[in-house]
């Protein structure tokens, strides 16, 4: 049998009822799935080498691609449920990701992220870049913190390592299958893999989504929210000697969503968000989002002697294409379209010495360049034809950076290392921007504003002093700083050339934290505390009085708090796995901010002229909670295998995430921009060969049917006002097939 698949990222030791549940069939002559009995290990790539998670001092979470095919974690919205401290803000744009309450806004398209993204070494700092759904992949890093000294550029926040499964020195293939009930759809991938000639081996992977809405549109007659992906990678390894090997990987994806999750809920008064949207096609367009990509890497690993030098080159581009309401109401008056085209090169180089050495090092270089076009029109038809016309925004960016890196490793004793990193950047950016009237009445004057040119430098230090208390136990203290270049506002009508760039945000976290492998490998389980502050944070807020969003740095912020994890192997054939986080995080210092919706109108008015004292030019929200982050978020997994016969195993998941309520507005709004707090429910009952040849599963996600959001806004040029939610995916009920060669 095969052993016991190990998930980093479903850990909540008080959630008692599930793994209880799960664990009551007969215990008694089930066979062992683990091995010798012990919990498998997972390697990891998160400091540029392989090594174990647990002698990774780092808080970071590891999800395994078996565990991520069976859950069927399809993207970064499905991916928050299983790792605390992560949140996915979904807009009518693209969407951010948050760790530890830090993250860029959706709301600017030209954000590069403070949560980056790595697929296969190759980094990604638009939301668009790896727009795929998650298929054959080997495993997800989440590495929480600044990784900046060693990792790469724009992590202040931390990083998210996707890699994906590489060819096999076998022939080996496999074909899934499922069909979404609720969804009237089907989703369907697999992969082909072996070697081609002696020392060349490839893998194709192939998916295809094809689903229909999950929100109900009495207008038009149709559920929103409808994907038609398909995406396809092809991986060759080619291994001409034995010190030297090389592997190109090239992904291509079309995607293509017909509607969008906005849902009306009152801006005043009790809420009660529903999966029915009433919204009209503005202007007599269907709402649609649609994108091509191309994603390639090619990666080499050459033996000298006892030392690596490892080089990735990486190509990515997208052109994406949106159109929305702006209200996703009735009658619809507002229509929003977004266009994008997007070209990145990047190449790093690194140089690894032997390890088992008093002094272990790393030592690399990084350059990339990137082109950015983007396009956003706005055409309306307000106040009962009053005010109608369109208007857009021509705006391009260029971009290039390099850095250099080292780490070093001393070894001070055997149980006592000391590591220390530096990474230092420069950034050049240039854009332009002009907003033009095409016809009607402008909201806003037409103006340009010349090139712009951002020329910045960081230094990104980090030192870690790291002890081995026993055998299998190991502790840590860590002090690390990170930076995110400055940037552009790419799409607010009223951008000016004092407005038009913000400045680096930078972060620094100290950590303090142990892992423990016990039990003979059965126990194992990780603790952290964390401070991390952000200096010149840069954030998008929404003006209701100018129907823009405001794009700039805000002053500080902190975030505090712990992480926990633990994986248990209780017996042979059932293993427990629980992850919780307790977050802290406020603003600190926030001048000039929009009014929050608690304010009286004498504290901040929003119309109040810019030089009265209640003017938001003299707003500061310094102490109040941040938006995306709740107190409280974790999950616990449990996983039972029950042989049935000689030839047959029945295996049972079931995984409950929560969070506690935040906000999910950046005014506060304790209706539209508040989701309290709430429990999933998703489980997994399979019947298969022991060899894990074949299977079929139901599978359910979100079971109890929770109505969560992941954004909230107002939509102030309805009458009256109204809040919008962004609303997460509803209960999906699927049977899927599998079948391996």
């Amino acid at each position: 049998m095969q052993p016991a698949r190990k998930n980093r990222v479903s850990r909540l030791p008080h959630f008692a009822i599930l793994t209880t549940a799960l664990a009551l069939p007969a215990a008694a002559g089930a066979q062992a799935t683990g091995g010798e009995g012990g919990i498998e290990t997972i390697v990891v790539t998160a400091q540029k080498r392989e090594q174990n998670v647990q002698d990774v001092p780092i808080s970071m979470e590891v999800m395994q691609g078996r565990d991520i095919e069976n859950l069927q974690v399809n993207d970064f919205r499905s991916l928050m449920n299983y790792v605390p401290n992560l949140v996915l803000q979904q807009a009518p744009g693209v969407p951010a990701l948050y760790i530890r309450g830090f993250g860029s806004s959706a709301t600017n398209y030209a954000f590069d992220q403070s949560v980056s993204v790595y697929q296969d070494g190759v980094y990604g700092g638009r939301a668009r870049q790896f727009q795929a759904s998650f298929f054959d992949v080997e495993r997800i890093e989440v590495m929480r913190g600044p990784q900046g000294a060693l990792l790469g550029k724009n992590t202040a926040a931390g990083a998210v390592s996707v890699i994906s499964a590489g060819p096999t020195d076998a022939f080996e293939a496999a074909a899934t299958a499922s069909y979404n009930f609720s969804r009237s759809g089907f989703d369907a991938h697999g992969y082909i893999s072996g070697p081609l000639t002696d020392g060349l081996s490839a893998r194709f992977a192939l998916k295809l989504t094809h689903l229909d809405g999950y929100i109900k549109n009495p207008l038009t007659g149709r559920n929103d929210v409808s994907p038609h992906n398909n995406v396809g990678r092809l991986t060759l390894k080619y291994e001409p000697v034995s010190n030297l090997d090389v592997t190109l990987k090239y992904e291509f994806g079309d995607y293509k969503t017909w509607g969008f999750p906005q849902v009306h809920v009152a801006a005043v008064g009790p809420t009660h968000i529903q999966a029915v949207r009433y919204a009209e096609e503005p202007f007599g367009m269907r709402e649609v989002d649609k994108q091509t990509s191309h994603n390639g890497a090619l990666t080499a690993n050459w033996g000298i002697g006892d030392f690596t030098l490892t080089a990735i080159t990486g190509i990515s581009a997208f052109r994406s294409y949106q159109n929305t309401s702006g209200s996703g109401g009735s009658p619809e008056s507002w229509l929003s379209i977004f266009s994008e085209k997007f070209n990145q090169f990047s190449q790093e180089v690194r140089l690894l010495s032997p390890t088992g050495q008093t002094f272990e090092w790393i030592a690399g270089a990084y350059y990339d360049q990137s082109s950015y076009d983007f396009v956003p029109v706005s055409r309306y038809d307000l106040f009962g034809g009053a005010v109608a016309g369109q208007m857009h925004i021509d705006f391009a960016q260029r971009a290039r950076s390099w850095s250099v890196f080292g780490q070093g490793t001393y070894h001070v004793m055997d149980t006592l290392r000391l590591i220390g990193s530096l990474r230092y950047t420069e950034t050049r950016k240039n854009g332009i921007y002009n907003l033009q009237l095409d016809y009607g009445i402008p909201l806003s004057p037409p103006h340009a504003i010349p090139r712009t040119d951002i020329n910045e430098s960081n230094l990104d230090p980090s030192i870690t002093l790291q002890y081995d208390v026993l055998p299998g136990v190991m502790t840590y203290v860590s002090y690390g700083r990170g930076s995110k270049a400055g940037g552009f506002v790419s799409s607010s009508r009223t951008a000016t050339p004092s407005t038009f760039a913000f400045g680096a945000e930078k972060s620094s976290n100290i950590e303090l934290g142990a892992k423990a492998t016990l039990l003979e490998g059965r126990l194992m389980a990780s603790v952290a505390l964390y401070r991390t502050r952000f200096e010149d944070l840069q954030v998008s807020n929404y003006d209701s009085v100018l129907a823009t969003f405001v794009t700039r740095n805000a002053a500080a912020a902190t975030s505090k708090g712990v992480e926990a994890n633990v994986d248990w192997m209780v017996l042979d054939n059932l293993q427990i796995s629980a992850s919780a986080a307790y977050l802290d995080a406020i603003y600190n210092d926030f001048p000039g901010a929009s009014c929050l919706w608690a304010q009286p109108l004498s504290v901040c008015n929003p119309n109040a002229p810019a030089t009265a004292p209640n003017s938001q030019a003299f707003n500061n929200i310094g102490g109040t909670v941040m938006p995306f982050t709740a107190k409280w978020s974790g999950n616990v997994r449990a996983q039972h295998t029950l042989p049935l016969d000689d030839d047959l195993k029945l295996t049972t998941m079931g995984v409950v995430s929560f969070r506690s309520a935040s906000f999910t507005g950046n005014n506060l709004n304790p209706y539209y921009g508040r989701q309290p707090s709430y429990a999933k429910l998703d489980l997994r009952v399979e019947i298969g060969d022991r060899e894990d040849r074949w299977a079929v599963a139901l599978v359910g996600k979100n079971v109890t049917n929770q109505l969560t959001e992941t954004n909230g806004y107002l939509w102030p040029l309805s009458s009256p006002p109204t809040g919008i939610n962004i609303l997460d995916e509803t209960r999906q009920i699927s049977l899927e097939g599998r079948i391996r060669f």
